[in-house]
C-alpha cells in the first residue's frame, strides 16, 4: 500500500510544461548541430523568433552539468584509444607516418586530460617566450613576469 502526500495545485502541469520546455530545447540544440538556422529551428519548432532560439540554446547550454562535460571528454578519449590501436602495429614496426600520428594523438590525450601545462607565449622586446602558466594564474601575474623579464635584460 502506497501512502500519497499532500498534492500541490498545478504541480504536474508544471512538470509537464518543464519537460515539453526540455524537449524542446534538446530538439533545438539537435538541429543546430545538423546545421539548421536559428530562423529554421524557430519556424520550425514554433520559438518566437531566432534570437529566441539563441537565447535559449545558450542557456541550456550553460545549464549542462560537468557530467556531461566528462562524458563528451570521456568520449573523445575512447576515440583517440580507437585510432591509436588501428595504427599500433604500423607505429611498432617503425613507420614514421605511424610514429608521428600517434605522438599527436597522445599529445591531445594529454590535453584533454590536463597532463600539459597552459603556456602563454610572451613577446619582449620582439622576441618570442613561451612560458608555463600556473593552473588559475590570473593575467596581471602573467604582465608582471612580462615586466621582470623586461628588467633583468
Amino acid at each position: 500500500m502506497e501512502i500519497a502526500g499532500p498534492t500541490v495545485p498545478g504541480t504536474a502541469k508544471r512538470a509537464a510544461k518543464r519537460t515539453k520546455v526540455n524537449h524542446r530545447s534538446a530538439e533545438a540544440i539537435e538541429l543546430r548541430k545538423a546545421g539548421w538556422t536559428n530562423e529554421e529551428i524557430a519556424a520550425n519548432l514554433g520559438y518566437s523568433s531566432a534570437n529566441a532560439v539563441s537565447s535559449d540554446i545558450s542557456a541550456t547550454l550553460r545549464r549542462v552539468t560537468y557530467s556531461a562535460a566528462e562524458e563528451y571528454r570521456n568520449l573523445n578519449l575512447e576515440r583517440l584509444e580507437v585510432g591509436i590501436r588501428a595504427i599500433w602495429e604500423k607505429y611498432v614496426a617503425g613507420d614514421y607516418a605511424a610514429i608521428d600520428r600517434v605522438i599527436k594523438l597522445i599529445d591531445r590525450e594529454a590535453k584533454l586530460l590536463g597532463l600539459d601545462p597552459q603556456q602563454a607565449t610572451l613577446n619582449i622586446d620582439n622576441r618570442t617566450q613561451v612560458m608555463n602558466i600556473p593552473e588559475g594564474a590570473p593575467l596581471s601575474l602573467l604582465q608582471e613576469i612580462a615586466a621582470m623579464k623586461r628588467s633583468d635584460e
